[in-house]
């Protein structure tokens, strides 16, 4: 059973998914990238679904259906990240998984935030399934681009789309482009592509100088410090394309030297978007995300 329902959260409501299989044996949330929606997620879904695991999911504030906060229409803008992380307690909480065993599953934004529930000891999170997890965005000179994106966020800017950041494929050609950086699976693209067409108000394209000066500030103080990752006490599996180019894989290679219990897994050639890849890919990451969830399952 699929309902759709809308939680009110610190940054207003959001829409959520919640799927339940008639027989149900674990649970898992799944924090979405930078700019995404539910329905991207529908394969994956249905997957796990059959497996057994009630699963929800949910827009981030600002972005798919849960509102918009920038300039732009098609714009991801938000100011804090502490702000987003109290929403998606507030999500949990109010869905009734406060005090339930539940696993996380994030990609690239959301693998950020899986991590960082985790850091607030608030609930029983069994594992954490990071897909191409942004520890820190893969920019060079980090440090000054985000002076430089606070700066102007400080000046009134904060809610403007960074130049050159709104050109996207999937906004303004809706077309499939070999060199993309998100997948390799034109079909998958395209299926993205048709539910952009039927809703255009899920489409975003590019961020703000809010949004990338609230992200670097949220992955200098959490994601990149050795002091927080060996605080994460829960098994963590990380899974990164050998061809990311949007998250930093340096930061995700060094991680695996703090957290205690951590397996990384690399999909030669693939790119960003693990669970839109080419089916190979898809196959063999729902195999082995299955398996750490049934071994971590059992353990408790």
């Amino acid at each position: 059973m699929q309902q759709q329902i809308w939680i009110e959260t610190n940054l207003g409501p959001v829409r959520v998914w919640k799927i339940t299989p008639s027989l149900c044996n674990k649970r898992i949330v799944i924090f979405m990238g930078v700019g995404e929606f539910c329905e991207k997620y529908q394969q994956l879904i249905s997957f796990f679904s059959s497996e057994g695991a009630e699963i929800v999911i949910f827009d981030w504030p600002g972005m798919g259906q849960s509102g918009n906060f920038a300039k732009s229409a098609f714009t991801s803008h938000v100011s804090s990240f502490d702000k987003m992380l109290l929403a998606s307690c507030e999500v949990i909480e109010k869905i009734g998984w406060a005090n339930k065993r539940f696993f996380v599953l994030g990609h690239s934004m959301g693998g950020h935030f899986a991590l960082r529930l985790q850091g607030l000891k608030k609930f029983k999170i069994s594992g954490i399934i990071a897909l191409s997890p942004m520890l820190l965005p893969k920019v060079g000179l980090s440090f000054f681009v985000y002076l430089l994106a606070k700066c102007v966020s400080l000046l009134g800017f904060s809610k403007y789309t960074i130049p050159k950041g709104g050109r996207n494929t999937l906004l303004e050609t809706r077309k499939f482009y070999a060199d993309n950086l998100l997948s390799r699976n034109r079909k998958a693209v395209e299926n993205i592509i048709s539910v952009i067409n039927n809703d255009p108000s899920l489409a975003r394209s590019g961020v703000s100088f809010g949004w990338l000066s609230a992200a670097f500030s949220s992955c200098f103080k959490t994601t990149i410090q050795p002091a927080f990752h060996r605080a994460i006490q829960v098994p963590v599996i990380i899974m990164i394309g050998s061809d990311e180019k949007l998250v930093s894989q340096k930061e995700i290679i060094k991680s695996l030297g703090h957290i205690k219990f951590v397996q990384l897994i690399s999909f030669n050639q693939a790119k960003h978007e693990l669970y839109n890849e080419l089916p190979y890919v898809t196959h063999q990451l729902c195999i082995c995300i299955n398996e750490f969830i049934n071994i971590f399952s059992k353990k408790e």
